[in-house]
């Protein structure tokens, strides 16, 4: 396949990675005419005269899809308080009808039985076992 020379292509870069790829051009590449287009394209970004094409937001975390709320050091206690209170609550739900527990529940109310000694022997074998305990 070739290409036009008025084909031109973008990449997506971040300042940080334009930067290294200026720097990197003026140690090995013999195209001036390439590092003066870089450098001028990077002048008009810190210029503010060219808008970024491309705004990433960050993937959410897995606290986040959690619902676990922030966990910064501060917050610790009342992270463990709601985890505790989401196995109860868990528990609860099952206690009253099992088969409305999503999977996740079910997991939590385990685990709930589990460090509440409310499960028997068996059961706890079999607990351990799933979790590669045994």
């Amino acid at each position: 396949m070739s290409h036009s020379p008025r084909t031109k292509y973008r990449p997506y870069l971040t300042l940080t990675e334009l930067d290294i790829v200026i720097s990197s051009l003026k140690t090995t590449c013999a195209n001036p005419h390439l590092i003066h287009y870089l450098e001028g394209f990077k002048a008009k970004i810190d210029l503010g005269i060219t808008s970024p094409n491309l705004t990433l937001t960050p993937r959410p975390t897995l606290s986040d899809r959690l619902e676990l709320g922030d966990t910064n050091a501060s917050d610790s206690l009342s992270l463990t308080t709601n985890l505790e209170s989401k196995r109860s609550n868990a528990y609860t739900k099952w206690l009253s009808d099992p088969r409305a527990c999503t999977a996740h529940e079910i997991e939590l109310t385990h685990l709930y039985r589990f460090e509440n000694d409310l499960m028997s022997p068996e059961e706890e074998t079999i607990y351990l076992q799933s979790q590669g305990a045994a």
